[in-house]
């Protein structure tokens, strides 16, 4: 006989488990999707960062061309220098550029500035009227019809023939931009300049002041001097010295003096 073992009722025997490997899964790099807002916003944001640069840092709109035109004095070198370099001509101010040239070079008195895009520059000067000649410590300048000095001529006076010369006897010294003499007395000046010729048929030479401007004497090419007043009006002294030489043209050697209201003295 062969005995049978039973299993007991409820009792089974479980296997041991076997282990099995599990492969990794690759991750799998997914791009974001982009909505059409998102691709609007990024085809601007390059757009602008491109126009940026064009604009504010590439050579495009940098100054390069610069024309002048309405200067006599000053060489058209002069006022180019007096321009910055590497400006941009999109961030450009006309009126600042313009305040800057008149200050590095004070015989202009206005300054219009005229953008050309994209790199052009049109500069259109005007210069101070040149009323008259300061001569002092053997320095020529330019004086404008405001009184102010504005240009060192010393070297190049013969270019200026037609302008009256008044020489310092005091020979102080001048500063550029100096304003130096009144508005009057320039008007004064000139005028006796452009009258004395045709009232006594006399070439005027240059003026001559001392101690301070009222006392004028303008040498001529007859050999004899005329002694004015500045601030008596100069066409009541040209009639008198009209009347004076008229009369005593033989006697007159050394100088007519006009200074005194209603006499006028000669030698």
């Amino acid at each position: 006989m062969v005995r049978i073992k039973r299993k007991k009722r409820g009792m089974r025997t479980l296997r041991q488990p076997k282990l099995y490997g599990v492969p990794k899964q690759k991750k799998e790099w997914n791009l974001p999707r982009l909505n059409l807002k998102t691709i609007r916003f990024i085809i601007w944001a390059t757009v602008l960062i491109i126009a940026t640069y064009i604009v504010g840092f590439s050579p495009f709109f940098q100054v390069s061309d610069i024309m002048v035109e309405g200067n006599e004095l000053i060489t058209d070198e002069q006022i180019i220098e007096a321009v910055p370099s590497d400006l941009n001509i999109i961030f450009l101010s006309r009126n600042s550029l313009s305040e800057q040239i008149k200050t590095e070079l004070p015989e202009l008195k206005e300054v219009l500035i005229i953008k050309g895009i994209p790199n052009a520059l049109k500069i259109s000067v005007l210069e101070f009227n040149k009323a008259l000649i300061w001569k002092t410590q053997e320095k020529y300048y330019l004086v404008s019809n405001r009184g102010q000095v504005y240009k060192d001529i010393t070297s190049e006076v013969t270019d200026f023939p037609d302008i009256p010369v008044v020489e310092d006897l005091n020979n102080l010294e001048i500063t550029k931009n100096q304003k130096i003499l009144s508005s009057s007395f320039i008007a004064f000046v000139t005028n006796i300049y452009g009258s004395v010729e045709e009232t006594i048929n006399v070439k005027p030479g240059h003026f001559t002041v001392y101690e301070t401007t009222v006392d004028v004497i303008l040498q001529t090419n007859a050999g004899f001097s005329i002694k004015f007043d500045s601030l008596r009006a100069s066409s009541k002294q040209l009639d008198d010295l009209k009347t004076v030489v008229v009369e005593k043209r033989d006697e007159i050697h050394e100088y007519v003096d006009l200074r005194v209201d209603g006499w006028a003295y000669y030698k």
